[in-house]
C-alpha cells in the first residue's frame, strides 16, 4: 500500500463491501426505517440529523473518512492536471 493517498486506497479495498452496505440503508429508507441518533434534553428526545450520506455511513463503519478521501482525490486530480 502506497502512502501517499491511504484513506482513498482504504476505501478502494473496501468498496465493495461500501457498496452493500449502501444499499442497504438505501433499502431500510425505501422501507420508512430511519437511522438516526437522539439526543435527550429537558425538552424531551430530539431527533440529531447529521446528513450523511449512505455511502459516507457505510465508510464509516469501515473506519473510512470521505472527507479525506474527498481532499485526497482532489490532490491527486491537480497532481494528474500539473504533470501535462
Amino acid at each position: 500500500m502506497s502512502t501517499q493517498y491511504p484513506e482513498c486506497e482504504k476505501y478502494a479495498e473496501k468498496l465493495e463491501e461500501i457498496n452493500h452496505l449502501r444499499d442497504f440503508i438505501g433499502f431500510l429508507s425505501k422501507q420508512n426505517i430511519v437511522l438516526g441518533e437522539w439526543l435527550t434534553s429537558g425538552n424531551g428526545i430530539k431527533p440529531i440529523n447529521h446528513n450523511l450520506t449512505p455511502e459516507t455511513l457505510a465508510a464509516k463503519f469501515y473506519g473510512i473518512d470521505m472527507g479525506i478521501v474527498k481532499e485526497e482525490r482532489l490532490e491527486l486530480e491537480r497532481s494528474v492536471r500539473n504533470k501535462d
